[in-house]
């Protein structure tokens, strides 16, 4: 069927634009279910035509006068999203995405037809009362089965619970991966199922095993060499890209490394000079090395430039292989001829060792074999290291069912933030209505919420015992405290860690507050490595170094790991290079920019509590939040509002003498061309942009 058949003539000529004009057999049934306003679970394999079906949802709800919400659990995936979604500003529809900064209401937002979020941005947002979250119409929840996610899924499933009570009439379009309970989804939302493991490219699954594919069609392929190079290079001979999966980011550079010699044979060497410079760091030097062969290793340590550099390489087909840890599967649309997934199992840190992946993960790898439009087939390799491996494989990873999504919101971590949240920010008000709430979720859905009573209990005794709540008379009430932590969006636990620090006696230093925010379980732990520990206990032994928070307050591990996250960012605002830092504290650039970017998130939060408990600092934590998010000392703050201006040129234009705005003013072009990195464009936009006593008395406030 066509598409215009279905849908307004001039959303089908946009999508005609696009190359689509026929649907999917697999696509008609919900497309119409979608059209005619009913709430829909969609479970079909990746790259199978479901976000066509959202996008149309999208667009009728705008057609009929309200707005559309797409919520994504991973920004990469909003990105792609917003990018897909801007070719319909062509008929005047408004698209908006926001995906960080939680302490605010962003109306502004508002003013877009079709808003892009991630699922705690909108969860920030309907804790600040956004005030056209009364005017959607369609709430879209893409990869939706992520719900069982420890992490994200919890946040993912009350902020659809409160979305939908919210806007009780709202349309509901759920996407997810073929799950075998896509059902149970569909009958929490009230929404039509359809659910098929149909994929227009077809892919086609085998095991290695000692230079041979056994593929599940009956077909043995030998190889002319072992292991995954072997498999790559006769994936390069037959045409198209390989994305391997292995388990850690070390195996990724690693494996990266053993395939050069074999792309660059099938390719030749990738003139890599008009790549944007990657950085000077080790990280950086190696990715180079392996792009010059035409392959790439895709990681969490790699800084966003160096990951959006392999994901554009890939798309315009330059390198031919990529090998990435299994977050790569769960959002990029980076589909490849041929998946290789050589590790199937996954270490535990909490004790369990080495464990098998779960079978949903490994089809969300497999999925992405087999390109549209470029193959008729994809083929889904898994590597067997030994012969016991190769009946494991078969048995749970191409004969076995995937397992039944359940919910995560049971854990008290879980429950803490957000039971908070829906007293201080959502009108809940007594234990009945909590209990009724989370009955309206996926959790109620699947168990009696009478279960978590116990859960429940101790997390609201610690919201009282900790001053967040107040209880009495059978009635629940939010405190000022309460309310400022539900809205600077951090866990209650860290809130309290933090409000220690601030009741502190003692003058805190920059230093502290640093030691203060990795003590929180909202910031990710950097361990010392064995070579550094001696460094770092030193350290905390040595005067200058003083903590609000004492040792003997909190485990010895958590202490020092929040030490080493606090030295790493002292280096940071003390204008460290990069480099430095990541090659002294053994640490990725996408560690240092992760940490950095919940540093930022966490000392505003703590600005917002000191107004609280220690408004003399409130000044303070503003200023050091500043220094965060620039990376830069106090003097150059100045400059670095200037746009074009980062932490190594505001410290060149301020060595050379330019030490405030006033002064950049009175300055000639030429003048600052002098100043190193600081070229003619550059000058010129420097002076269009202090140019006029307003704008610097502005920026020198």
């Amino acid at each position: 069927m066509r598409l215009a058949d279905i849908v307004d003539r001039e959303i089908a000529d946009i999508f005609a634009e696009e190359g689509i004009d026929e649907l999917y057999d697999t696509q008609v049934s919900p497309l119409m279910a979608v059209q005619s306003g009913k709430s829909v679970v969609v479970a079909y394999p990746t790259a199978s035509g479901k976000s066509l079906i959202a996008y149309a949802g999208a667009l009728r709800s705008v057609l009929n006068g309200k707005k559309a919400l797409y919520m994504v659990p991973l920004r990469a995936l909003a990105s792609e999203k917003y990018e897909d979604l801007m070719s319909f500003r062509k008929i005047g529809v408004r698209v908006g995405i926001s995906t960080g900064d939680y302490d605010r209401r962003d109306e502004r937002l508002g003013r877009n037809d079709i808003i892009i979020a991630t699922s705690e941005k909108i969860d920030s947002l309907i804790r600040h009362k956004a005030g056209w979250m009364s005017e959607i119409g369609t709430i879209i929840a893409d990869e939706v089965h992520l719900i069982n996610d420890a992490s994200r899924g919890p946040t993912m499933e009350v902020t659809l619970s409160k979305l939908r009570k919210l806007n009780p009439e709202s349309q509901v379009i759920a996407l997810s991966a073929t799950i075998s309970n896509s059902d149970d989804i569909a009958e929490w939302l009230n929404a039509e199922h359809f659910r098929s493991e149909w994929r227009p490219v077809s892919l086609r699954k085998g095991i290695y095993y000692d230079r041979s594919i056994s593929f599940t069609d009956g077909e043995e392929r030998g190889l002319g060499r072992a292991g995954v190079e072997g498999i790559v290079s006769d994936a390069l001979k037959r045409g198209g890209q390989a994305l391997v999966f292995v388990s850690t980011r070390r195996y990724t550079e690693s494996q990266a490394e053993k395939l050069i010699d074999i792309a660059r044979s099938h390719l030749g060497p990738l003139d890599t000079s008009e790549i944007a410079d990657l950085g000077d760091d080790r990280t950086a030097d190696r990715l180079l090395k392996c792009l010059k062969g035409r392959v790439a290793f895709h990681h969490a340590g790699l800084s966003s430039l160096q990951r959006k550099t392999v994901e554009s390489l890939f798309k315009e087909r330059k390198i031919a292989v990529i090998v990435a840890t299994p977050t790569l599967a769960a959002g990029i649309n980076l589909p490849a001829k041929t998946v290789v997934v050589r590790d199937t199992k996954r270490y535990d840190i909490s004790g369990y060792g080495w464990m098998d992946l779960p079978v949903m993960e490994v089809e969300q790898m497999l999925g992405r074999a087999g390109r549209p439009k470029y193959d008729k087939e994809g083929e889904g390799v898994i590597v067997a290291k030994t012969k016991e491996d190769v009946e494991r494989i078969q048995e749970r990873y191409l004969e076995g069912d995937s397992e039944p999504v359940r919910s995560a919101l049971g854990s008290e971590e879980s429950l803490r933030t957000h039971t908070l949240a829906l007293i201080s920010t959502f009108g809940i008000s007594s234990e009945d209505e909590l209990y009724e709430f989370y009955s309206s979720t996926f959790y109620g859905k699947q168990n009696d919420v009478r279960s978590l009573e116990r859960s429940i209990w101790r997390v609201l005794q610690f919201l009282f015992d900790n001053d967040l709540i107040e209880m009495g008379s059978g009635e629940l009430r939010p405190t000022d405290f309460g309310i400022r932590t539900s809205e600077t969006y951090i866990d209650p636990m860290s809130a309290v860690i933090i409000r220690k620090a601030l009741e502190s006696p003692d003058e805190i230093s920059d230093f502290g507050y640093l030691h203060t925010i990795g003590l929180t379980p909202d910031m990710y732990t950097l361990y010392p490595k064995k070579k550094e520990e001696k460094t770092v206990y030193g350290l905390i032994e040595s005067d200058g170094y003083e903590t609000p928070i004492s040792p003997y307050d909190v485990r010895e591990a958590l202490y020092v790991g929040a030490f080493k996250v606090a030295l790493v960012l002292n280096d940071w605002i003390d204008e460290v290079p990069e480099k430095r830092i990541t090659e002294d504290w053994s640490i990725y650039p996408g560690d240092l920019a992760s940490r950095v970017e919940l540093a930022e998130w966490l000392i505003t939060s703590a600005r917002e509590l000191s107004r609280l408990f220690r408004p003399e600092d409130t000044h303070r934590l503003s200023v050091l939040g500043e220094r965060i998010h620039h990376g830069v000392r106090p003097d150059v703050l100045n400059m670095m509002k200037l746009e074009g201006i980062g932490r190594t040129r505001g410290r060149a234009l301020y060595r050379a003498g330019f030490r405030s705005i006033s002064e950049l003013a009175r300055a000639s072009e030429d003048e600052l061309m002098a100043v190193p990195g600081i070229g003619e464009a550059l000058a010129k936009r420097i002076k269009k942009q202090v140019g006029g006593n307003t704008y610097r008395a502005y920026w020198e406030v």
